[in-house]
């Protein structure tokens, strides 16, 4: 496809290389590219970069942890073609596996005229939990949408590492607080017959006593001893996957016959705005503060207290 240039963007997955096969078998190897820098807001940047450098009308980036399916990206660019100009992005979903089902994540395909753009609207490095979705919201709101459409382009986080596991769900329960009573719940309950899911509830409950900023940068965790946890839940560290793991038709054979969980349906029959209901006022906090940034959250912070205080003098003076 001359129109396309492909992007992976690698933090050390153990389906890096199968991702990159997957991509390569459908697009040729001289159409891929993969980036590995850091924090990521710096590999965010570089990816836009590439796109501008090569110079084809669109650009895709998948995550490393993302496995494609076939025919998929040929599928979204048929849609993307066909859409308006100022369309800035499409992304499709994958099937995840640590929450069971179908969610938005890890595949961005930018139409490449508007990466220049895009550039001047990245989020700092330590104001946002959430780089790329911040980066497309502003996007959005610059004139330039995007389209989320309900077809699965591959798998998500499956077969990675145990660390890569446990950071994922340490992650998710500060970028994703409300979500995680419904995975957390499925995890438990899976964990007894599949350790991807033990590491990650470990993870979920030293997320939940971390109290310090949570951003997206992996060397937040190059301190931690991820032998010792895995020795303390009697695993080891998982070995590399062999080369033609999986085909691409293998890939949609697991989307095909995939049925998610009783959680994950529970999860998706709850609007967003009932989730957050039940937060308390510090996780409203921090879920604010990791999704928007610190001044947000504390004049969010401040509003409410000005809201509480009016309410009760409100009551006290109708009495």
């Amino acid at each position: 496809m001359k129109d396309l240039t492909v992007i992976i963007r690698e933090a050390n997955e153990r389906t890096l290389p199968l991702c990159r096969e997957l991509l390569e078998s459908e697009f040729g190897k001289d159409k891929v590219v993969v980036v590995s820098e850091v924090p990521f807001t710096k590999a965010l940047k570089k990816t836009y970069e590439i796109g501008i450098e090569r110079g084809c009308p669109w650009t895709l980036v998948i995550d490393a942890d993302v496995l494609i399916r076939e025919g998929a990206i040929e599928y979204l660019l048929r849609v993307a073609e066909s859409v308006d100009s100022n369309v800035f992005e499409i992304q499709g979903k994958v099937l995840d596996k640590l929450i069971g089902g179908a969610r938005d994540a890890g595949n961005h395909l930018y139409r490449t005229a508007h990466l220049r753009e895009a550039i001047t609207k990245i989020p700092h490095k330590n104001n946002s939990a959430r780089p790329e979705y911040d980066t497309i919201r502003r996007m959005r709101s610059e004139g330039f949408p995007y389209l989320v459409l309900d077809v699965i382009v591959g798998l998500h986080d499956y077969e990675q590492c145990f660390c890569d596991v446990y950071r994922k769900a340490f992650f998710h329960t500060h970028k994703h607080a409300q979500e995680m009573p419904y995975w957390e719940s499925m995890w438990r309950k899976l964990s007894h017959c599949d350790d991807d899911y033990k590491v990650a509830l470990k993870g979920a409950i030293d997320g939940k006593e971390y109290s310090g900023r949570v951003l997206s940068d992996v060397r937040l965790f190059h301190s931690v001893e991820f032998a010792k946890i895995l020795n303390g839940l009697g695993l080891e560290e998982k070995s590399e996957l062999p080369s033609n793991y999986w085909s691409l038709q293998d890939v949609a054979s697991i989307v095909r016959n995939h049925f998610p969980s009783p959680d994950y349906w529970a999860w998706r029959s709850m609007s967003r705005n009932e989730i957050k209901k039940r937060l308390s006022p510090r996780e409203k906090m921090h879920a604010i503060m990791d999704e928007r940034g610190l001044l947000k959250a504390v004049i969010w912070a401040g509003g409410s207290v000005i809201a509480r205080s009016g309410a009760v003098v409100k009551s006290w003076s109708e009495q």
